[in-house]
């Protein structure tokens, strides 16, 4: 704008003067029995009106008043869009600057967001709210944490659109601010918004409420229509920034006469350079022929509007507390009160209804349960005659293939169907398969070893000197190994070689090297130690690998190669061992390797639960303790998997109480150095490992999955499975037979 906002709200012309009479009319309905809401009017930014009518509180008959405390739902947005602002102007980042420097649980395709981009609403990122009630989980008592919050956002394999070419409103966009604030000032957004905005500006009676259980004095509970009554229905939530400010129409009143408000009308731009309505967390807009500036906002029973006039001078504040009132409406009949010589404002035009479209096709072939991997939910389609139902509502048709059902546009692929809502585009679902497909063999091994070298060949080993190898994908397997009895519990492909591993006492721990891909085996090692039992071997890469077998005299058993397995030499100064403690060989994954010299292993026993991790390839160790121990022989950590070299999850509880569901799951992302309860397993796990943003852990009673590097699990398959391996996107299990999954 060519004037400062600051010029034009100090301006009166054509300003009316009505009565006090004139404004209490429009607001008559809302009376001691109902909600109701609070109004303020200013004038060149002075009160000229503030009111409250209804109640606050039903069943304590409490009225509201100017002081009375709303929650404001968007209206927040501008709260922490000056936040960021004032946090990027004191170094804390860049506006214009990636976020994945500060938020790395980002995936790949959200890297190059910018700050700027998520105040004005052209980062592309999904709404979290809108994902939430796609999945399900969004409805009364809904509590989301800013943990799943990023995991949510992790799931996503796209934006919306490439960022900063178009702008679509998301509330995503401004919970994610709020982390970046969080995370660059080490201030939650409720302390840098009270020390830099609602302290400065004396709105004493303003917070961001990032405790959903805090006792808000003077708060209007929040209210939703039913038989022909009222429900309450307040706001849950500890997310913040997207929303979560409790407010008055009098502090908001300090605050739209604040130079820090003015200064946020600046409205954003494309990438091509073309200019938008939306600025920083306020609306431009026009009623009756006049320029405004404001934003709405509302959530579960609460509704909210500010809105100001620049150019007569004229600011109106309306919080309310029931879903059926429509403060903006409201704020409009008590602006056409104070406005003088403004235009008519033009009819409304009526919203256009979808109309179906006539087709012939058979609905009955896109019948199924059809699954969602960002979402992690299904959705059910049903086929009655020529209508179909989607999630258990009728849907509408819009042509071939495509149908109106529940608010969202669903258009049906070879694959299952893609889903789109006002802010939500092109959300991939997959019809339901079984989850594994099973391979043509006989064995009657119990299977304890898998390796892939890509999607097609694979290799499995377990007891009774049973080593398989498929060239298929996993269709036929066949015997691949050296004569033996011994029991093969892990298996390596480095480079063009194939390693194999047996577990026992003594001499019958061994390591097996071909290099012809199973037509001659060389035996390489034997327990050098009559009390030895190996448990694990990995690789970082052609070269070098690591080998974990139980503890020695009190120390840890480690052997290292630096030849592709060919040779291997015993680690200097492994670490101790307490009394009892040694690792499970139930999958050959108790030991994992990582980037740069990075390894990790796990233990169990009376004396286990413990996760030992390196930084210098096996030469020094860390112990670190975890939720996993119980003191148990049979119980400790079976399995690790990590996504890189700061996020892993290790598996494992009690062997001998396989539905066991307590102490089974940790997670960490500090590369190991820390770690803290996972979410619900199924019961024991002896696996686990990443495809991708998914972590699947197995055991004997079946299969979980993770999208959100596990904090909540849900069940894939019953299958009984003991080891999994991952390559090329395809999923490996071995148990009492071969499975995959693409």
């Amino acid at each position: 704008m060519r004037a400062s906002l600051a010029a034009l709200l100090g301006a009166t012309l054509q300003a009316a003067n009505p009565l006090p009479e004139q404004v209490d009319a429009i607001f008559a309905r809302f009376t001691r029995e109902t909600p109701g809401c609070s109004v303020a009017v200013t004038r060149g930014g002075t009160v000229v009106y503030k009111h409250g009518f209804g109640l606050a509180t039903l069943e304590h008959n409490v009225p509201i008043g100017p002081p009375t405390r709303f929650y404001a739902g968007s209206v927040s947005k501008q709260f922490t869009a000056a936040s960021a602002i004032l946090a990027a102007g004191a170094g804390a980042f860049d506006l214009d600057a990636p976020i994945a420097r500060h938020i790395p649980e980002l995936p790949p395709y959200a890297a190059s967001i910018t700050p700027r981009q998520l105040i004005h609403h052209t980062s592309g990122l999904r709404d979290y709210l809108e994902l939430a009630t796609l999945s399900g989980r969004y409805g009364p008592g809904f509590v989301l944490t800013h943990a799943e919050f990023l995991a949510m956002l992790a799931r996503q394999y796209t934006l919306n659109f490439p960022n900063g070419t178009e702008h679509q409103y998301s509330n995503s966009g401004y919970a994610m601010l709020n982390v970046l604030i969080t995370r660059t000032t080490g201030k939650s957004l409720r302390q840098f918004a009270a020390e830099r905005i609602f302290t400065p500006l004396r709105m004493r009676s303003t917070h961001f409420h990032d405790d959903r259980l805090e006792v808000v004095p003077n708060r209007a509970l929040g209210y939703s229509p039913r038989d022909g009554g009222y429900m309450v229905d307040t706001a849950t939530h500890n997310m913040v920034g997207a929303g979560g400010l409790f407010t008055t129409v009098e502090d908001l009143v300090l605050w739209m006469r604040s130079p820090l408000f003015q200064s946020l009308g600046e409205r954003g731009r494309l990438s091509s350079g073309k200019e938008l309505d939306y600025a920083s967390g306020v609306q431009h807009g026009v009623y009756r022929g006049l320029a405004t500036v404001g934003h709405s906002g509302g959530l579960n029973g609460y509704r909210a509007y500010l809105v100001t006039f620049p150019e007569q001078g004229i600011g109106i504040t309306c919080l309310c507390n029931a879903s059926n009132i429509n403060p903006r409406a409201l704020s409009e009949q008590v602006a056409d009160l104070y406005l003088d010589n403004a235009q008519p404002q033009p009819r409304s035009v009526k919203p256009q209804t979808v109309k179906p479209v006539i087709t012939r096709e058979p609905v009955d072939r896109y019948a199924g349960t059809y699954h969602s991997r960002e979402l992690d939910t299904d959705h059910a389609v049903e086929a009655k005659g020529s209508v179909l139902r989607v999630q258990g509502r009728t849907a509408t048709p819009l042509g071939p293939g495509r149908y109106l059902a529940n608010g969202a546009t669903i258009e049906f692929t070879p694959e299952g169907f893609n889903l789109s809502t006002a802010r939500i585009r092109n959300m991939p679902f997959r019809r339901v398969a079984p989850f594994w497909t099973a391979a043509q063999t006989a064995v009657t091994a119990s299977l304890r070893g898998l390796a892939a070298r890509d999607a097609r060949n694979a290799w499995a080993t377990g007891t009774q000197g049973t080593v398989l190898r498929t060239r298929d994908g996993g269709v036929t397997w066949q015997p691949a190994g050296p004569v033996s009895t011994l029991d093969f519990r892990d298996v390596e492909t480095p480079g063009a070689a194939v390693i194999l591993m047996s577990a026992g006492p003594g001499d019958a721990s061994r390591l097996y090297r071909s290099a012809d891909e199973g037509a001659t085996w060389q035996e390489v090692l034997r327990s050098p130690e009559k009390e030895g039992f190996f448990d694990a071997i990995a690789f970082w890469d052609a070269d070098r690998g690591l080998l974990l077998g139980d503890p020695v005299q009190r120390r840890m058993f480690l052997m290292r190669t630096t030849d592709g397995g060919r040779t291997w030499a015993r680690v200097a100064n492994p670490p101790e061992a307490r009394a009892g403690e040694a690792a499970f060989a139930a999958s050959g994954t108790a030991l994992v390797t990582g980037p740069a010299g990075k390894a990790w292993f796990g233990t169990g026993g009376a004396g286990g639960g413990r996760l030992f991790r390196t930084e210098d390839w096996g030469a020094t160790w860390e112990a670190v303790e975890t939720p996993l121990r119980r003191n148990a022989a049979s119980a400790g950590i079976f399995s690790l998997a990590f996504r890189d070299g700061l996020h892993g999850i290790a598996v494992g509880g009690d062997y001998q109480r396989p539905n066991d569901e307590t102490a089974a799951v940790a997670i960490t992302r500090d590369g190991g150095k820390t770690w803290q309860p996972g979410g619900t397993l199924s019961g024991f796990r002896s696996a686990v490992i990443f495809r991708g943003s998914e972590a699947f852990a197995a055991g004997t009673n079946g299969l979980d999955v993770s999208q959100d590097g596990g904090v909540t699990w849900r069940r894939a398959a019953d299958t009984l499975i003991n080891t999994l391996a991952v390559k090329e996107g395809t999923l490996w299990g071995a148990g009492r037979a071969l499975w995959s999954n693409r």
